[in-house]
């Protein structure tokens, strides 16, 4: 919900102005405020009235708000939120190092024509961006292929999801691939498997595949007896132009269908 306000701030009038309202607006209207320009107000200069007890980690949209790096590490990820993550991770997903944090940050990445997805994902994870969402036209086997592409900020809290899903190899350089482990069982549910589903899948009415080509072939295995285990749910794994799936068995199809429908959007 965005609407236009006079609003003073540091002694200047700022209009017009993109308000980010919280989950009450009525209470939070000042407390995350930005200009539809370069205006940032840092974290240290944001004011509230508000005496309300509210839930601890509901912090808002925080687009072009500086969160230092004590907030940012004092910041915690509740268990949906965990839950999408990891199933981005299984997905396209991605977690990253950037050049100068030593702490990791969140980043996803959709063509324009998956856009009404890539946008519920921003909106689902807007506690946790310091920025609206990248556009860039890009080029595929050198035809255009635009993409959206979203970041989070960087959080201490994303260390364990990186020390699930990533281990390091040391060649002619170093490097950060991803792997299945049996760790991952704690993490799997219901919302993690439809954002599995949704990020990176083929189906039809009768099949569904889910894209595994970033892992090996044992990993896939390891995957498909975790879905059986957590979901009851009976899968194969098959090649298709070189590429690893797992695709789920015909007699599993209505209950996978009622496990992952109620998340899909």
């Amino acid at each position: 919900m965005m609407e236009n306000y006079h609003v003073w701030f540091r002694g200047q009038l700022c209009w017009p102005l993109l308000l980010y309202l919280m989950d009450k607006p009525d209470l939070y209207y000042d407390l995350a405020i930005t200009t539809l320009t370069n205006f940032v107000i840092p974290i240290s200069q944001i004011l509230s009235r508000s005496t309300e007890v509210v839930s601890f980690g509901v912090t808002g949209s925080s687009n072009n708000i500086r969160l230092n790096k004590n907030s940012r590490d004092i910041t915690v990820f509740n268990n949906m939120i965990i839950s999408q993550l990891v199933g981005h991770l299984l997905g396209n997903g991605l977690l990253h190092y950037s050049r100068t944090s030593v702490t990791l940050y969140f980043v996803f990445t959709k063509t324009i024509k998956q856009f009404e997805y890539i946008w519920h994902i921003y909106l689902t994870l807007s506690s946790y961006y310091g920025k609206v969402p990248f556009f860039n036209l890009g080029l595929l086997k050198e035809m255009p292929h635009p993409f959206i592409q979203v970041m989070t900020c960087s959080y201490s809290a994303l260390t364990t999801l990186y020390k699930l899903f990533y281990k390091v190899s040391i060649t002619d350089e170093i490097r950060y691939t991803k792997f299945i482990n049996t760790d991952l069982l704690q993490y799997l549910n219901s919302i993690s498997l439809a954002y599995w589903a949704m990020d990176d899948s083929y189906w039809n009415p009768s099949r569904f595949y889910f894209k595994t080509e970033a892992f090996i072939f044992k990993e896939c295995y390891l995957l498909a007896a975790m879905l059986h285990y957590c979901f009851i749910l009976f899968s194969t794994i098959q090649l298709h132009e070189g590429k690893l799936m797992i695709k789920i068995a015909a007699k599993s199809m209505l209950l996978f269908r009622s496990i992952v429908s109620p998340h899909f959007i």
